[in-house]
């Protein structure tokens, strides 16, 4: 069901008049409930990681307050190792986009990293102002056969996202 909802929206996405954008995402800071199973780097204030990396969206703007994406990068895991991401989602907005805004998306895709190969759905709010949003993501602890011990840890990340081009 996961997959035929991503081409789904990817097919939307690519249908969608409208404008296009360009986004550039530098990850940087996660808080993790359970780092004792993990990589034991450098703390920061309650940020118990940093998982440096980069990442680059393309969309379409459907709407006064929505858009359509697809999205992919690297970041710094929880073992110290390179993870990758391949995202498609939707994004609502609140505000003003070219001013103080909101904004609110859902990414559906393939995750790789930290004891995780799959599909997996990733919420992102997003507080900004012109171009630039400071977003939070996360998700509760839950049980994941397809992690080391059995337990996926509940996290919340920090990043920037910065708008490139618009067109």
């Amino acid at each position: 069901m996961k997959i035929i909802a991503i081409i789904l929206l990817a097919s939307a996405m690519i249908a969608a008049e409208g404008d296009t954008f360009v986004d550039a995402y530098a990850f940087g800071l996660s808080k993790h409930t359970r780092d004792d199973c993990y990589y034991k780097g450098d703390h920061n204030f309650e940020f118990n990681e940093r998982n440096y990396g980069l990442g680059v969206g393309y969309g379409k703007v459907v709407s006064k307050h929505f858009d359509v994406m697809a999205l992919g990068g690297v970041y710094k895991d929880s073992y110290n190792e390179t993870a990758r991401f391949a995202l498609v989602g939707v994004r609502g907005w609140i505000g003003d986009r070219k001013g103080l805004h909101m904004n609110l998306s859902v990414n559906m895709g393939h995750y790789q990293g930290s004891d995780f190969d799959g599909i997996g759905i990733l919420p992102v709010l997003g507080i900004g102002y012109k171009r630039v949003d400071l977003c939070f993501t996360g998700h509760p602890e839950t049980k994941a056969p397809d992690h080391k011990d059995g337990v996926s840890p509940g996290s919340v990340g920090m990043f920037l996202k910065i708008n490139v081009a618009n067109w």
